[in-house]
């Protein structure tokens, strides 16, 4: 299909393969593979985002992600019975926590990937339950 006001030059089998390979889905693992760091609070925000209210309704509790590196920085994930799931980022160290999970920029995403095991101070299983409903956002086992 032409998009109007758009000259292609060379060929379509190539470009055809470049517009398939910009529609697969792109997901921690990948983000991983490739080295990338994104913000934390980002990350954590767009994962967030994705989890089903159903999964969440009954559970009650926060966890904070408190990420060092160049930038330290806390960002409390809030569970609520009503089965929203927030990000505060930017908290202070006073704010409540049931759980705290302390880990390097670097590793991030291989803890929200499954891939690096951590130890939280707190509530151990808020932190197993919350890291399932993220990989299971990104259709990794839970």
């Amino acid at each position: 299909r032409r998009l109007p006001d758009v000259t292609l030059g060379g060929r379509r089998r190539r470009l055809r393969r470049l517009l398939r390979a910009l529609r697969a889905p792109v997901g921690l693992p990948e983000l991983l593979a490739a080295g990338a760091h994104p913000h934390p609070s980002d990350l954590l925000a767009l994962l967030v985002c994705g989890v089903p209210a159903d999964a969440v309704r009954g559970s009650s509790f926060t966890v904070a992600y408190v990420v060092g590196g160049a930038e330290r920085s806390r960002t409390l994930v809030r569970a609520e019975s009503d089965g929203r799931l927030t990000t505060i980022p930017g908290a202070p160290a006073d704010q409540r926590a049931d759980a705290t999970v302390t880990v390097e920029a670097t590793a991030l995403l291989g803890v929200l990937a499954g891939a690096v095991a951590v130890t939280p101070e707190g509530d151990a299983d808020a932190v197993a339950t919350l890291h399932g409903w993220l990989r299971r956002v990104q259709g990794l086992p839970g």
